[in-house]
């Protein structure tokens, strides 16, 4: 079944005739595909279809595809290569305010874009051949690396502040369509880290250059596909309020490579806490046998754990998590609601839904996991929640960054402040 693209104006007869031409081009594919057709014969036989349709519509089209089970890969093919050029996105962002989301999006996109191009004079300055390279030539591409973490926050908002909106709307499949390119340039950038620090034995011109070019195609694809399919959907459905919300919310995760331009009345968020239980009374609201807590209390105890939690409830959704200061994996509030496997990169699904069925199943009660994160050693676990007769209820993600104490040595009995 077709979604149907909600319009911001409400003229059925346009969403109708949107839908109508989806379910066409579907349909053409898809005869084409099981006739053995070529891409490029189907691409030339739908050319002036998909040539019609904006590029809100475009992403809808991409999350029909995927329902029927044609792969990513026939998509970007058949549609993605005929992603119309900027203009009319370009003129609708200039229309924005300064301070708002897919504005700042736009600019760090242009920064990113700046910082890619100081490459291509290294790059088309390699020789194809086997021979080592003098490192001292390398500081665009070093500085591409080191911009890993302003990238970080990028796609950390769009994974976290936009794309649970896409999803809200039916947009799933195009949803993991983003997020599928951007851990590809997560992936891509480690790997052309590893081939500077010299971590892969034998780098030579031919493997830089390999890992420089596949990284800055999935950064270029991943901005195209952000520009001119995500923003002008979202532009489409989201209210103003949404947007003032991803604005304040983006303020939690951060900003790449440009200054953030806030709205002038929007502060920082204030805890929940402080609004909602300011007037609550001390009697105990959660009662356990090792005493009560109030609301206040309760939230406030939360709030100063060392760790990190997160609940997932027993339908895989995200139900809470703590918001101390220091949290080891950032969360946002869009999260709330949230399938969990929506949470986590398309790689680590497998992962997360073994886990899942795991304790489900009553097999698995914890899985324990520690890495490093740059400087940071992080441990995390997944606890199976359980109620008394033993079914299960839910799953805990308790993450912490244990460098200072696993750095710990002897001991310290007296009381001395740091």
């Amino acid at each position: 079944m077709v979604h149907q693209y909600p319009q911001a104006d409400g003229a059925t007869s346009r969403r109708n005739a949107i839908v109508e031409e989806i379910v066409a081009i579907c349909q053409v594919v898809t005869r084409g595909l099981c006739r053995g057709e070529c891409e490029s014969e189907i691409r030339s036989r739908i050319a002036n279809r998909v040539g019609g349709l904006g590029n809100p519509e475009r992403g809808l089209l991409v999350d029909e595809m995927l329902s029927l089970g044609i792969r990513r890969c026939v998509i970007d093919r058949i549609v993605g290569a005929q992603d119309r050029a900027v203009g009319e996105q370009e003129q609708q962002v200039q229309r924005l305010a300064e301070w708002h989301p897919v504005s700042t999006l736009f600019r760090e996109n242009t920064a990113i874009v700046a910082l890619v191009a100081e490459i291509t004079p290294v790059l088309s300055a390699f020789v194809p051949r086997d021979s080592h390279l003098d490192q001292s030539d390398l500081g665009p591409l070093r500085r591409l690396v080191e911009a890993h973490s302003d990238l970080e926050r990028h796609y950390r908002r769009v994974q976290d502040l936009f794309l649970p909106h896409l999803e809200r709307r039916g947009s799933n499949g195009l949803s993991w369509i983003l997020w599928a390119y951007q851990s590809g340039v997560r992936d891509r950038l480690r790997a052309l880290r590893q081939v500077l620090k010299g971590e892969i034995r034998g780098w030579s011109r031919r493997l830089l250059k390999a890992s420089a070019v596949a990284a800055i195609k999935s950064i270029k694809i991943s901005i195209q596909k952000e520009e001119s399919i995500l923003c002008p959907i979202l532009l489409g459905v989201l209210g103003n309020e949404d947007w003032l919300n991803i604005s304040r919310d983006s303020q939690e995760i951060g900003w790449c490579l440009v200054r953030p331009i806030t709205r002038p009345d929007a502060e920082r968020r204030v805890p929940s806490d402080s609004v909602k239980f300011s007037s609550q009374s001390t009697q105990s609201v959660f009662d356990s046998p090792g005493g009560g807590l109030s609301h206040k209390e309760l939230s406030r105890v939360l709030i100063a754990l060392p760790f990190d939690l997160t609940f997932v409830d027993v339908n895989d959704r995200v139900r809470f998590f703590t918001e101390g200061p220091g949290r080891v994996f950032p969360r946002s509030r869009s999260i709330v609601g949230r399938s969990v496997l929506r949470c986590h990169a398309p790689k680590s699904v497998k992962t997360v839904t073994r886990i899942l069925e795991d304790f489900r199943a009553g097999t698995q009660d914890v899985a324990e996991f520690w890495m490093q994160l740059g400087e940071r050693f992080i441990h995390v676990q997944y606890l199976a929640i359980r109620a008394i007769d033993g079914h299960y209820v839910g799953t805990l993600e308790v993450s912490q960054d244990a460098t200072r104490i696993r750095a710990l040595e002897g001991e310290k009995r007296t009381l001395e402040y740091s």
